[in-house]
């Protein structure tokens, strides 16, 4: 295939619409207006280029870092973190100086922001997305 000046290549769209707009005023007879026929080519022009459109593939998940909170707060995060040390949720009310009825609140919401029904599922999202506090030396 021949190449195309890129002032000719940007033009390619007009130049099809009045390409089939001339055929169709032509094949249909003189006695179609202008505008019907540019409409009719318009309209072809767009289901061929639909069709003949490359087909994309989605775009990726944006990753998260190591560490990110989403989709929980900093609190819920810093509770997820207490669940996955294997603390109770009274030890965890009294670490982070909290009612036991708050941490148990704070553990079902992280359960229903990540689809979770137990603690095993939030340690293991809790290691996975390195939220884990560091290892204490000494």
């Amino acid at each position: 295939m021949p190449t195309l000046r890129p002032a000719l290549q940007a033009r390619l769209p007009d130049l099809a619409v009045a390409v089939v707009a001339g055929v169709v005023t032509g094949v249909l007879g003189a006695g179609l207006l202008a505008a019907a026929g540019v409409a009719i080519a318009v309209g072809v022009y767009s289901e061929l280029a639909r069709r003949h459109a490359p087909q994309l593939p989605p775009p990726p998940e944006p990753s998260r870092p190591p560490g990110d909170l989403y989709p929980l707060s900093k609190r819920e995060a810093e509770v997820a973190r207490l669940v996955a040390e294997g603390l109770t949720n009274k030890q965890i009310a009294e670490r982070i100086w909290r009612g036991e009825r708050t941490v148990e609140t704070q553990v079902q919401n992280c359960f229903n922001k990540l689809g979770f029904h137990n603690r095993s599922e939030l340690t293991r999202w809790v290691v996975e997305h390195d939220l884990a506090p560091p290892e204490r030396s000494g």
